[in-house]
């Protein structure tokens, strides 16, 4: 991992571990245990080989969660997204190959996704109240077979890095209300709102986005074509067709 790759990860570590952490805790009332930084075999695998960030741990549960921090200083409309690498220019497998894959093979995958906006970028910063003092902008969880499943079709909008960028890679962009409008479970937070679930298309109260997230069936609102017969080989080698069912 390179020195940027390494800082932008310790960077997103504390922002989620002391802004988003505790009001996930509160909202579900489960525990969250860290799994990317902690040094374990378990943890190093999970976080290398699965996507998986944190451990969710309920009464009677335990799922994995993939979270992605981004920075939005010109708090744009259109910053309300999931991003998922779809290819990396080096040839290295990208997250949505990992987690395809995983996902239909059975492997261990996150259950849940998170992205979350902040207004700054901590670049320069050195104490817990300067990032603290970082404004919040947003962050929405949906589960990530959903995610998956949309970044792979037609509905997800293709980009790439920029040239300042390291690591070049290609991305789907999935949008917070393409997930609504597919009818897939979504939990949004604003500040000024706090927090959103929608299920069906439709706002639901606490217990329903809950029952809706921690669904574990799989019930892909997208058709996948062929895809049995195809798991053993890159997503890219059979330029596989999805459509979008009603």
């Amino acid at each position: 991992m390179s020195a940027d790759a390494e800082r932008d990860q310790y960077f997103s570590q504390i922002l989620f571990q002391r802004r988003i952490k505790p009001l996930l805790e509160n909202y579900f009332n489960f525990k969250i245990i860290n799994v990317e930084g902690d040094s374990t075999p378990i943890s190093l695998v999970l976080d290398r080989r699965s996507g998986i960030d944190y451990a969710i741990e309920t009464d009677s549960d335990v799922m994995g969660l993939s979270n992605r921090v981004q920075y939005d200083p010109l708090n744009r409309d259109y910053y309300h997204t999931f991003t998922v690498r779809g290819c990396r220019d080096n040839g290295y497998h990208s997250e949505l190959y990992k987690r395809y894959h995983a996902r239909f093979k059975g492997y261990f995958a996150p259950h849940l996704v998170c992205q979350t906006y902040f207004k700054n970028y901590p670049y320069g910063l050195r104490s817990v109240e300067e990032f603290d003092s970082i404004p919040l902008l947003r962050f929405a969880i949906a589960r990530d077979v959903d995610i998956i499943e949309i970044a792979a079709s037609d509905v997800a909008i293709s980009k790439h890095t920029g040239d300042d960028k390291i690591g070049q890679a290609g991305f789907q962009v999935v949008r917070w209300d393409d997930v609504v409008s597919l009818r897939c479970p979504i939990l949004k937070w604003y500040p000024d709102s706090g927090f959103t679930g929608y299920v069906n298309g439709h706002i639901v109260n606490k217990s329903q986005i809950l029952e809706g997230l921690f669904n574990r069936m799989i019930r892909p609102r997208l058709k996948v074509v062929n895809v049995i017969s195809r798991t053993d080989h890159s997503i890219a080698d059979y330029e596989i067709v999805f459509s979008v069912t009603a």
